[in-house]
């Protein structure tokens, strides 16, 4: 109020004389720190915005990261069983050739110990 309004000790200015008024002009903030509040606000919602993006693009890179998981799992697990399986048919294939190997030596050595019994009784033989 311009009734109210002194001029200060030093003449430069107008002094209020009501004290209410004072705090008053004291408490209100200055357009430079409105500014100054609006752009800290501003900046927090757009640190909170640019959290959001990124925490949306971090649950993305996961979500993705297990999809792959999976589908190397699943490739993984198809080409051991397929390795197992050959693994499988190889051994009953040794087994077999092992087998047959095991029986051809024991028809030989049959056949020698045949021969060796031919022969013993052809010496008794010879002896009587």
């Amino acid at each position: 109020r311009e009734s109210d309004m002194q001029p200060d000790s030093l003449g430069d200015g107008l002094v209020s004389e009501d004290p209410g008024a004072m705090a008053a002009s004291v408490l209100r903030p200055s357009s430079g720190i409105a500014d100054t509040q609006k752009s800290r606000s501003d900046g927090v919602s757009q640190v909170g915005e640019r959290t959001q993006q990124v925490e949306a693009l971090l649950q993305d890179c996961e979500r993705q990261l297990r999809q792959r998981l999976e589908e190397r799992e699943q490739e993984f697990s198809e080409q051991l069983h397929a390795c197992e399986e050959r693994l499988a048919e190889k051994l009953q294939e040794r087994e077999q050739h092992f087998a047959e190997q095991v029986q051809a030596m024991q028809q030989r050595w049959q056949a020698e110990v045949d021969g060796l019994k031919v022969e013993v009784e052809s010496l008794r033989n010879r002896l009587a």
